[in-house]
């Protein structure tokens, strides 16, 4: 299952909260490219640009690219990384003074159009500018150092009649109402107001109070593939249709989520690759979630998955592609069954919960917690929880529905998911079956502990030997039983052990 802008091996280490490398800052990157490329091609000294100008900034305009320099780094920036070609720009300088024109400005993929005049002048030993955008009824003047530093925005109040985006044939951006647009000098464009911001999927629409419109730093992010420039990316913070969105999905067998009215902020990414295709994708990364997963709905009982990540890839036929996983929050949890009580946790390396799936329909997915402890029920007696060191993985109601198209049988490259084949009445699948595309470390068939939840339904092959510690209530004796090679069941009946 590819993905072109998703790096699986980093969305894992996202989800199961493992270091990544630290990204390189693009914006250093960018101001060393642009200066070695730019100013010091100008000016053959090897000196700094402080030395070009005595202000504190410097401002440059050569092939139709605009760009303020201050501190070491980029500040400001007008040109096709963030906006369409066929802009114009005018630089005009006095010793005092600076006036920037900027006409035929589209922010790149979307409908988003203006044009702006920005007179920068030095007043009581402070820069000031006066910028006026006619399009969004914007005028104002602030302190240009500030503005560059990030300190304060421009604003303004207006009435949005824009359809922003379509991702595909169904789903887009409409911006409608009147709202308050803020602007600061990294292109970040915050939109806000009572719902001016209308988000259509799958043919429903959800209204959202306010949305971010800026360039995409891809590097910045540990979970999606290095690609240049030429980037958007739309943000609808704190979505509220997040939930029923999701709830469309649909999931086989018995099997549930719900995202529990979580609200997290809503991620698109706009990509023009270099030979002119367009990719669109959304995600949704979470750290603080409520995403319950049911191995059968028609139990109580839930997993709680406070950590998860959804990624969804648009296709050229109008589909999507979508991965979502999901880790149990720090301290595991107890999971209570007829047969008694199990304490999963997560793994170090891997997401406990991974699935996939194609436009609104799961097509597998993986379950694999560790088992940390077990308390069993006995009649007329206590148990004491046993817990197992080390925790080990535990395959919980494995399924594949169908496969995902042609995959590479990459072994351990982490970029690559798949899931396990169907599990037959009497036996469990060979692990091994999705080892060869999931990335996930080979493990031996024979010793891989497995459970199976349902609500007719518990079966557990520990595959270790497992100790049972009982209270007896008549003499409150403590007596310990260790089993070897057994599996525990319990369908329509008390609890019983079975040879493995």
């Amino acid at each position: 299952m590819d993905f072109k802008l998703l790096s699986l091996r980093n969305a894992r280490k996202f989800v199961t909260n493992t270091p990544a490398s630290f990204p390189e800052n693009p914006a250093r990157r960018s101001f060393i490219k642009t200066m070695g490329l730019g100013v010091f091609a100008v000016n053959p000294i090897a000196e700094t640009f402080k030395s070009i100008s005595t202000n504190p900034f410097d401002i440059r305009l050569n092939n139709n690219r605009l760009i303020v320099f201050r501190n070491e780094r980029i500040a400001w920036e007008i040109s096709s990384r963030f906006f369409e070609k066929g802009l114009n720009l005018t630089l005009l300088s006095k010793e005092q003074s600076f006036r920037i024109t900027a006409d035929n400005l589209c922010v790149r993929n979307t409908a988003m159009k203006f044009s702006l005049v920005a007179n920068i002048t030095r007043e009581k030993n402070e820069w000031m500018m006066k910028i006026a955008i006619p399009e969004f009824s914007l005028e104002q003047e602030v302190n240009f150092v500030e503005w560059l530093d990030r300190k304060l925005t421009v604003s303004s109040s207006h009435n949005l009649d824009i359809h922003l985006t379509d991702l595909n044939d169904e789903d887009g951006i409409q911006l409608n109402g009147n709202c308050k647009i803020e602007i600061s000098s990294d292109w970040n464009i915050l939109i806000s107001g009572n719902d001016p911001v209308i988000f259509s999927k799958r043919g429903k629409q959800y209204p959202n109070d306010s949305l971010i419109l800026r360039p995409f730093e891809g590097n910045s992010l540990s979970f999606t593939k290095s690609f240049d420039d030429r980037s958007v990316q739309i943000t609808l913070p704190r979505f509220k249709g997040w939930d029923d969105q999701m709830s469309q999905l649909r999931f086989y067998e018995t099997n549930r989520l719900s995202f529990n009215q979580d609200t997290p902020d809503l991620n698109i990414v706009i990509h023009e690759a270099k030979d002119g295709n367009v990719i669109r994708a959304l995600w949704v990364s979470e750290e603080k979630g409520n995403l319950h997963y049911w191995p059968d709905l028609r139990m109580e009982e839930k997993f709680v998955l406070d950590r998860y990540f959804y990624f969804s890839e648009y296709r050229g036929d109008n589909t999507t592609r979508f991965y979502l996983a999901g880790s149990l929050c720090t301290e595991g949890q107890w999971f209570s069954t007829a047969m008694g009580g199990f304490k999963f946790k997560n793994g170090d390396l891997l997401p406990a919960f991974e699935s996939y799936g194609d436009s609104h329909q799961f097509l597998g997915h993986i379950f694999e917690p560790e088992l940390l402890a077990f308390q069993p029920i006995v009649s007329d007696a206590t148990t004491i929880p046993t817990y197992f060191t080390p925790a080990r993985a535990i395959q919980i109601n494995p399924y594949q529905s169908e496969t995902f198209g042609e995959r590479m049988r990459e072994e351990n490259s982490g970029e690559n998911l798949d899931v396990p084949e169907l599990e037959s009445e009497i036996n469990f699948q060979d692990p091994q079956s999705r080892i060869k595309k999931s990335g996930r470390i080979p493990v031996n068939p024979t010793n891989v502990s497995r459970l199976k939840i349902s609500f007719e339904e518990i079966r557990f092959i520990p595959k270790r030997a497992i100790k049972i510690t009982v209270l007896r209530p008549e003499d409150l004796l403590f007596l310990q039983f260790e089993f070897h090679n057994f599996k525990f069941y319990n369908k329509g009946q008390a609890p019983f052990l079975e040879l493995d």
